[in-house]
């Protein structure tokens, strides 16, 4: 079992106990697996580095708990092929850095947070009265999700929208919205669920997640959250190529993460991709190339934020 069984309900907590207690440089075992950890920065950032010329360009080593999550050959997080990790986190990048592309996050995040501060104001005067007391992580998480969605997916989500729909006497509001906001809630809670999962597959053996009977059913709730936004991602990337195949001109397609990984390599390629020395990179990605990435970037945009810390340090 290793350190297993310390870390409970916080892995975050648990290994910065670890560091305090042992210092920068120390070691865990979680069942069979050794782990390093280190919180030096310039060995961070020799690790992290993105040169071509690094000694640290594998991130993971196999890992037999990845490979049942569905994770081990895709993406970039806990990819341990390299040539797929290496194709993956090329278009991961470019589409991430596309000009375009930030320009409308940037448009995106001050139409949100104009909604969001218009809700607060409904809410102020339903209650008639000068104050408003608000739930901040709750409704910053939700602006979160609403900028993430249109920008990785092209779907335009509301779920700050439902946040005071639920809280709020007023309800004439378009139940088709709503309707979508039911789903936006079950992505969020599965990407949530996901993320956790990665974590947990990656510290325990097959036995421990399988025959140990506190466990199992927790191993179960990680497989079914992981099918289910693999089925809605799936359902994103169809509907998707559908749109596509509809338009003409690549210059009337929309500038979202989806929609630059499914044309890249193709002859509606928004980001006029460049060949490659390798000919096997001058190909589109296939549909688990694009649900791994998209997955990730939701996953990162959505879940890694931490709002408490993000609040403590803007307001003190």
């Amino acid at each position: 079992m290793g350190s297993f069984l310390n870390v409970k309900e916080d892995l975050s907590k648990y290994l910065l106990g670890v560091q305090r207690k042992y210092g920068d440089l120390t070691e865990v075992w979680f069942a069979n697996l050794r782990y390093i950890l280190t919180t030096r920065k310039d060995y961070i950032e020799k690790f992290l580095s993105s040169s071509t010329k690094s000694k640290y360009m594998i991130r993971n080593a196999y890992n037999e708990g990845y490979e049942e999550l569905g994770t081990a050959r895709k993406g970039i997080l806990v990819n341990h092929d390299f040539k797929s990790w290496r194709f993956n986190r090329m278009f991961f990048t470019k589409t991430t850095m596309n000009k375009i592309f930030l320009d409308k996050a940037i448009e995106t995040i001050q139409e949100r947070f104009k909604e969001m501060n218009g809700y607060w104001n409904d809410s102020l005067n339903e209650k008639g009265g000068e104050t408003l007391e608000i739930n901040i992580v709750e409704w910053i998480n939700r602006l979160i999700v609403d900028n993430i969605m249109p920008l990785m997916t092209g779907k335009k989500l509301h779920s700050t929208l439902e946040k005071y729909y639920y809280n709020s006497n007023n309800k004439n509001i378009n139940n088709f919205e709503l309707e979508l906001e039911s789903e936006s809630e079950s992505i969020l809670e599965d990407v949530r669920i996901f993320v956790e999962a990665i974590l947990y597959f990656g510290i325990t053996s097959y036995f421990i997640r399988h025959y140990v009977p506190i466990l199992r059913s927790k191993t179960k709730k990680y497989l079914k959250a992981r099918d289910s936004l693999w089925g809605n991602v799936d359902k994103f990337i169809a509907e998707r190529k559908k749109e596509i195949e509809k338009i003409e001109n690549k210059d009337d397609l929309r500038h979202d993460m989806l929609t630059m990984l499914i044309t890249a390599n193709t002859d509606k390629d928004i980001m006029n991709t460049k060949k490659f020395e390798e000919e096997e990179f001058n190909r589109p990605l296939t549909n688990d190339e694009i649900r791994g990435n998209i997955i990730e970037a939701l996953g990162g945009g959505i879940d890694t934020v931490n709002i408490k810390d993000f609040l403590y340090f803007s307001f003190f």
